[in-house]
């Protein structure tokens, strides 16, 4: 039994020996594992939950209400302090019975949870690569030939992802960087999209790449001097708004070109 009364050192942790229920008596007392919140967790969190105050994501916001750093979910903290949480592959390792497959399977049903979401973003990527680079190439070939090009294709998204997730080991701000940098260009492609749906006789082929990259170039200026002084600052997810609303009002300024007549 751990000495409670001891301050608790995360360099002397060591998970107890495992119990079964029935070991178990009122008034035992366990130390749970400790964990670090990274900002990873912090905006997995926000697209699980939905909860975009500002308090969980934007510094600047919190240093004006008087914190020091984000300030994570209550659910969040919640959860990654459960008793027990975390040690899964521990008592996988430890607990299971050896010979009848059992840590096996569930081994490979982690194995087959974490696949579920990585195979439909590899399959997007080859799908994209075969019918808007690759197809309009190579036009006369076959079914057989686009499939085989297709995992040929899937393959070499796999490896470019593998090298790009060991280049950024160890860096905890990589997810938050990505929403940074994609909310400067989905803005464009968002405003684009809503001209060819609400409109018909507005936005043309040379004005549409023209509205895109204006309000692209211009919001990551606005990182820039966000970054490098604090007279400006615009929060990254209405980057996304921002850019949707000048792509859109850009695009409308022009009219379609009109199909010839046969």
């Amino acid at each position: 039994m751990p000495d409670i009364a001891k301050p608790f050192d995360p360099a002397e942790h060591r998970f107890g020996p495992p119990h079964w229920f029935e070991d178990l008596a009122v008034g035992q007392t366990f130390y749970i594992n400790s964990r670090t919140q990274t900002e990873a967790m912090f905006a997995a969190f926000q697209m699980a939950s939905g909860d975009n105050h500002p308090i969980h994501y934007d510094r600047e916001y919190c240093k004006r209400q008087g914190h020091r750093e984000l300030l994570a979910h209550g659910l969040q903290v919640a959860i990654q302090g459960a008793a027990g949480g975390g040690i899964f592959p521990h008592f996988i390792a430890t607990a299971l019975p050896n010979g009848y497959g059992i840590k096996g399977l569930l081994v490979a049903g982690i194995f087959a949870a974490s696949m579920s979401s990585l195979s439909s973003a590899l399959g997007a990527l080859s799908s994209t690569f075969v019918t808007d680079l690759y197809r309009p190439i190579v036009r006369a070939a076959s079914d057989a030939h686009y499939l085989a090009i297709a995992r040929i294709a899937t393959f070499g998204a796999g490896v470019v992802l593998v090298v790009v997730a060991i280049g950024f080991i160890g860096d905890d701000k990589l997810l938050w960087s990505a929403f940074q940098w994609v909310s400067l260009i989905f803005g464009g492609l968002l405003g684009v999209f809503l001209l060819g749906v609400t409109t018909r006789t507005r936005g043309r082929d040379g004005v549409n790449v023209l509205a895109m990259l204006l309000p692209t170039v211009g919001l990551v200026v606005l990182k820039r001097v966000q970054e490098q002084f604090d007279t400006v600052y615009v929060a990254w997810p209405w980057w996304i708004v921002i850019g949707t609303a000048l792509t859109y009002m850009i695009g409308l300024s022009s009219r379609t070109k009109p199909k010839p007549v046969r």
